[in-house]
């Protein structure tokens, strides 16, 4: 014969649940990380907190979406979230960066013509370490090292012919003057250049204006695809 289990007992076992679970909701409240309200929802799928700890998730994700500030993360609130609060605002800002991203590659296609041309121009493309001004201001400076070998222009990058950077994908280009047609004590530089460049760019390649267009040095032509897909700066 079964033994009944006393209403009472099966109430105050309730109860402990729903208090326990109300606790972990308000730490995992306080801690106020995704990865603390998943937790919570693991543990207690039939809260009655488990709403709106996946509100908080939504909103965590879609702020950390927006912190990032890429089409990626944006790509990925939306995959994660379906039904998200956050949804058309998310479309509306890969939108947003779609159009910047093409003012950027039209810029970027015009530059590559225009000053290709020349056989005294140099191109730097770049993604950025941290600050993507940051990072332009000390490549310019690197770029215009002194060269001590010549008593006439002691600089080999005499003047900037461009600056572009862009706050949303961290990338951004310089196109300099070679102080002497045909890029004399190429080698030097590049000596000291390709070295210090990774201190400021996770990545980067570097050409010159040859025969009517810009052309990458073979060291850095593998670097290319990354900066299209990173930065939509397609070196074609």
């Amino acid at each position: 014969m079964k033994k009944k289990i006393p209403v009472l007992l099966i109430l105050l076992v309730l109860l402990i649940s729903c208090d326990q679970a109300k606790k972990d909701f308000e730490i995992a409240s306080k801690e106020g990380t995704v990865q603390s309200l998943n937790s919570f929802v693991t543990k207690h799928p039939e809260s009655e907190f488990v709403k709106e700890a996946k509100q908080k998730i939504d909103e965590l994700d879609y702020n950390s979406a927006v912190s990032l500030g890429t089409i990626a993360a944006f790509q990925e609130y939306l995959s994660n979230h379906e039904n998200g609060k956050f949804i058309n605002d998310a479309k509306s800002k890969i939108s947003e960066l779609n159009k910047q991203n093409n003012k950027l590659r039209k810029s970027f296609s015009s530059d590559l013509t225009k000053f290709g041309k020349r056989n005294d121009a140099v191109i730097v493309i770049f993604k950025a370490n941290g600050s993507v001004n940051r990072a332009a201001d000390n490549i310019k400076k690197l770029m215009h090292t002194f060269d001590q070998n010549s008593f006439m222009n002691p600089y080999w990058i005499v003047n900037f012919f461009k600056v572009v950077t862009d706050s949303n994908t961290q990338c951004g280009y310089i196109i300099g003057e070679w102080y002497q047609y045909n890029y004399p004590y190429r080698g030097t530089w590049e000596g000291i250049v390709f070295d210090r460049l990774s201190d400021y760019a996770s990545e980067f390649a570097v050409g010159y204006g040859v025969d009517g267009s810009f052309r990458v040095v073979a060291s850095h032509e593998a670097n290319l695809p990354s900066l299209r897909d990173e930065c939509y700066l397609d070196f074609r």
